[in-house]
């Protein structure tokens, strides 16, 4: 994308000194009125991440003009970091004035010329939801049958590409010197099983492109070849006691977080994702007597995870089940999904294996009882509190 045309004016001086994706620093001022402090805006992409007001003190510039206080710095964090799977077009101005050295493309991470996935031909489907949705319920299902393989027994919580997608982001993101380990304390017992970021992913270190070279392409490309080669093994372990020999399919749970599932399909070019839902109103009953949380949280907290469904339906390209028809329409909603997945609908039912997988994290006396318990758990100031979620339960089908 273009970066986007600013004015230009004489007075105004800037520079930027550190630009990352998680982090953008320099100075700016204006020498006709030295006195006063100019707005930074960052935007990426045409989209503003962060502003801040140019004030911190830089005593490297109390002489750089006429007047100069050398309070003109700005340093800026991004939260969230910009995304590692993405290009970013990234411009930072000072009313309006694009600053020396600001602007940038950062280019997403791995080599985009990169064919397929060579180290196996099983790949993942992600059960990506929120927390009391039925995710329990629905890779019991998964684990029947014979082209799919789930890691451990019920409730089948083995989460090993969320952990190996966390370490590929610790150790390709950019250094952070707060974030990062201190090389000299690494070997100190308390950070033994504690290493934060890469602490030498850092652009000071080194200006020549084949470092860039290195921890944009290269580095991601050799922990993907060992962090898949280091799941699929896990997987065809744990395929020995199944006797599984053609499986094509490891099941995980996944949350609903854009750089973990980017990473994951950064791992697994082939990854298939059912997008299990939930009407809310039923998950904020569950997480009240589940987890114990009052209404109020359980609202916020489920208000952010809804935003984050909505946007991965956006993208259209994973399978969106909901738990209501896994319960009610088990036959048909297990048909449809196996079409999604390209296998036959072989998963046999047992009505002792719904109910076991109920029982170990129901709050309800059935899967039954729990659709639609909201109506008689939730009182009216809460239902009415819960209005702000009309549009996601249109959009997926549970009126308003």
């Amino acid at each position: 994308m273009p970066m986007s045309m600013t004015t230009r004016t004489p007075s105004i001086a800037g520079h930027v000194d550190v630009l990352s994706r998680d982090r953008v620093a320099g100075w700016a001022a204006d020498k006709n009125n030295p006195t006063s402090n100019l707005q930074i805006i960052v935007s990426s992409s045409g989209t503003v991440v962060a502003r801040e007001v140019a004030r911190l003190e830089r005593p490297d510039l109390k002489s750089a003009f006429e007047g100069s206080t050398g309070n003109y710095g700005f340093d800026m964090a991004f939260d969230p970091p910009l995304s590692l799977w993405r290009s970013h077009a990234v411009e930072i101005v000072a009313n309006g004035n694009l600053l020396t050295k600001g602007t940038a493309i950062l280019d997403a991470i791995g080599d985009p010329n990169a064919i397929g996935d060579a180290v196996s031909s099983v790949q993942p489907i992600i059960v990506t939801t929120t927390g009391r949705s039925g995710s329990s319920l629905l890779m019991s299902r998964l684990a029947n049958h014979t082209d799919i393989v789930v890691g451990g027994p019920h409730p089948h919580e083995v989460k090993l590409l969320i952990y190996y997608s966390l370490a590929l982001m610790l150790h390709i993101s950019e250094a952070d010197r707060v974030k990062s380990l201190d090389p000299n304390l690494m070997t100190v017992s308390a950070n033994r099983y504690s290493i934060g970021r890469n602490p030498f992913n850092d652009q000071r270190f080194s200006q020549h492109p084949a470092i860039s070279t290195y921890w944009q392409y290269r580095l991601p490309t050799i922990l993907k070849e060992t962090f898949c080669t280091a799941i699929i093994e896990y997987y065809n372990a744990q395929n020995v006691g199944l006797g599984r020999p053609s499986f094509r399919y490891f099941a995980e749970k996944m949350h609903p977080q854009h750089e973990l599932r980017s990473a994951t399909k950064f791992l697994f070019p082939g990854t298939r994702e059912l997008l299990l839902v939930r009407d809310p109103r039923d998950t904020l009953c569950s997480y009240n007597k589940f987890w114990g949380a009052s209404l109020p949280d359980g609202i916020r907290l489920i208000s952010d995870h809804l935003q984050r469904i909505s946007e991965i339906k956006s993208e259209e390209k994973s399978l969106v089940v909901r738990y209501e028809d896994l319960v009610l329409q088990e036959e048909q909603t297990i048909q449809t999904i196996c079409r999604y997945l390209g296998l036959p609908p072989t998963i046999p039912f047992s009505q002792r294996e719904s109910d076991k997988a109920f029982r170990t994290h129901g709050t309800s006396k059935s899967a039954f009882n729990s659709i639609g318990r909201w109506k008689s758990d939730l009182d009216e100031e809460t239902k009415a509190a819960t209005v702000k979620w009309t549009r996601f339960l249109e959009d997926f089908g549970y009126g308003s």
